[in-house]
């Protein structure tokens, strides 16, 4: 069957004003869907002209959330608007299995309305107007889910344009009124709170399985009165308190309650799903510490890394101070002999090291070209012989070489930043120090890490120490 260039494959689906078919363009060579009004229906109340106006409506907004309208047309008397074929798409189905990515799908159609909201549009005279264009049908019916699982907005044939001063019937009685707002029940036209309200059940049903409001056998004006009047009903126990107070906060009954537009909702649910707070509620002190917590993993556990550490040094230094004056004598007799023994391989170690050192210094004095290498074997042997000041200057001469690499670079900072705390100057080895913190992950936990935290911990204790003892002295 044909209905001009186009070739009717298969029906799609059918309702009591249209039927979608999967079709093929003869033109342009693709398939497509084609959305056709039922002829009996098309000169009842202005029909015609309001299925038209959904492709007129859907056709100005392009948006990757939106089903793309490629065009409509009137074909001997029958109306028809051709749209992207979604191959596999289903529409709407409850699912609470991954909720932050449902999360960002959801936005990503909050999105799509924020720009139907806020778009301009040109009259045949040239005439640019700020029109709302609110769809007025949101519902699980009207969305559909493609192949990759990504959700895309359907239907605008009950999309009415606010801000035109002209009102019609559709404006107020179009759409599904199990989604309707407060106000729709009240016979005043759509706008885009009631989109949100829509939204906002539809996202209700869609995570937790059960319509927020409507009960099975309920009719129009028992649902009208729950709307109006009571709670939502439903067991929302399994949501996230986050989801379901930005869920909560689009059905709230005043609408001056809820987000002041999509763009509000879309920020909020890429909040919820990225883990940061939501301006829908308020987190406890818990939350925020655990949420804390999470984002800084590293930190925390390097931090307990280095309470246990210091406990562990804490509980060895008492228990010593606690043992008996015979275990001390005795061992006493052992020291004093390790000691004589100790000190004549420090000298001897000591002359070597400081022969190292002016060997390489000489090198460079006869006309050697000094490297980074070189400062830092020159700096490792004076940290050796506990001469700090002179590794720090071998370090900064090391530093002040060009070109240099970034991989020499650090490795000549790292060494200066613990000489910095071994020499007692805690805040210039913070200071060199902390970058290296800063840029590593929880993939970069080695040992080498872990001795370089340490430094950087101990830097910070002296640092506190210094602090609480001025402060001390001062109340003296």
């Amino acid at each position: 069957m044909k209905i001009g260039n186009f070739t009717l494959l298969e029906e799609i689906d059918g309702g009591a004003t249209s039927t979608v078919w999967k079709a093929y363009d003869n033109v342009l060579r693709r398939n497509v869907a084609i959305k056709i009004a039922s002829s009996d229906l098309l000169e009842i109340g202005g029909l015609k002209s309001r299925f038209l106006r959904e492709a007129r409506a859907a056709a100005s907004l392009k948006h990757p959330s939106v089903v793309d309208i490629i065009g409509s047309s009137d074909y001997e008397g029958q109306a028809f608007i051709i749209f992207e074929l979604i191959e596999g798409a289903q529409t709407l189905q409850s699912n609470d299995i991954d909720f932050a990515a449902n999360a960002k799908n959801f936005a990503g159609m909050c999105d799509a309305l924020e720009l139907a909201h806020s778009k301009r549009f040109t009259k045949e005279n040239g005439e640019t107007l700020q029109l709302s264009l609110v769809h007025g049908d949101i519902k699980p019916a009207n969305i559909l889910v493609d192949g990759d699982g990504r959700f895309k907005l359907a239907d605008f044939g009950a999309a009415t344009f606010r801000g035109s001063g002209q009102t019609d019937d559709n404006q107020i009685s179009g759409g599904t009124c199990a989604y309707w707002s407060p106000r729709r029940f009240n016979f005043k036209p759509s706008s885009s709170p009631c989109d949100q309200w829509a939204m906002g059940v539809t996202m209700w049903e869609f995570f937790t399985g059960t319509h927020p409001f409507l009960e099975d056998g309920m009719n129009r004006g028992k649902l009208a009165q729950q709307v109006m009047g009571q709670p939502p009903l439903g067991d929302v126990s399994r949501l996230p308190e986050d989801l379901k107070a930005i869920i909560s906060k689009m059905i709230e009954k005043k609408p001056s309650a809820r987000y002041a537009d999509f763009s509000a909702v879309s920020a909020d649910l890429h909040n919820f799903a990225n883990g940061r707070i939501v301006t829908a509620r308020r987190p406890s002190v818990l939350e925020l510490s655990q949420r804390w917590a999470k984002k800084n993993r590293v930190f925390l556990s390097l931090f307990c890394l280095s309470l246990v550490s210091i406990t562990m040094l804490q509980f060895a230094w008492q228990q010593s101070i606690s043992l008996g004056n015979h275990a001390q004598q005795s061992a006493q007799s052992v020291i004093d002999l390790l000691t004589v023994d100790m000190r004549e391989k420090g000298l001897e170690k000591r002359r070597e090291l400081l022969d190292n050192v002016k060997e390489i210094e000489s090198h460079i004095d006869s006309g050697l070209q000094p490297s980074p290498q070189l400062y830092k074997a020159i700096a490792q042997r004076q940290i050796r012989l506990n001469d700090f000041s002179s590794a720090i200057t071998a370090l900064e001469k090391g530093l002040a070489l060009n070109p240099i690499s970034r991989i020499e670079r650090d490795s000549l900072l790292l060494l200066l930043g613990r000489t910095y705390i071994d020499n007692k100057r805690p805040k210039e080895g913070i200071r060199i120090l902390q970058p290296f913190i800063d840029a590593r992950s929880a993939t970069d936990l080695d040992l080498t890490f872990l001795v370089l935290y340490n430094y950087y911990a101990m830097a910070k204790v002296a640092i506190a120490q210094s602090t609480y003892d001025a402060v001390e002295h001062a109340k003296d």
